[in-house]
Order: C-alpha cells, then sequence, then structure tokens
C-alpha cells in the first residue's frame, strides 16, 4: 500500500519537525499531534498533519 502526502501536509510535518526540533532536538516527539487521513485499497492519503490542541477544524475545507 502507497502513502501520499497532500502538499499541505507534508508542509505541515515539516514545519513541526522543524519549530521543535529548533527550540531542541528530539523536542517534536513529545507534543500531541493528529493525522487527518482518507484511504483506498490501493494508497493512504495524508491530508492534515494537526497539532491537536490548536484549531482543531482548520483542515476541514481540504476534504473533497
Amino acid at each position: 500500500m502507497k502513502v501520499k502526502f497532500s502538499k499541505a501536509a507534508e508542509l505541515e510535518l515539516k514545519d513541526a519537525v522543524n519549530y521543535y526540533n529548533d527550540q531542541s532536538e528530539g523536542l517534536g516527539f513529545e507534543f500531541p499531534y493528529g493525522i487527518i487521513y482518507s484511504y483506498s485499497t490501493e494508497e493512504i492519503i495524508i491530508i492534515a498533519v494537526m497539532h491537536l490542541h490548536r484549531k482543531p477544524d482548520y483542515w476541514k475545507s481540504r476534504l473533497k
């Protein structure tokens, strides 16, 4: 099965990792993040990588 990231989700993941690692190496693994995804028998598409304590519904406009 293939896993694909939307461009927005890929950017969110990179931004989160970079931000927290700039604060302290490995810190990004200590915060609650959620993944919004859709799937079929062939692939999983990551729609959003979100901090669970901030703006919980911002990603809904990405659904088609």
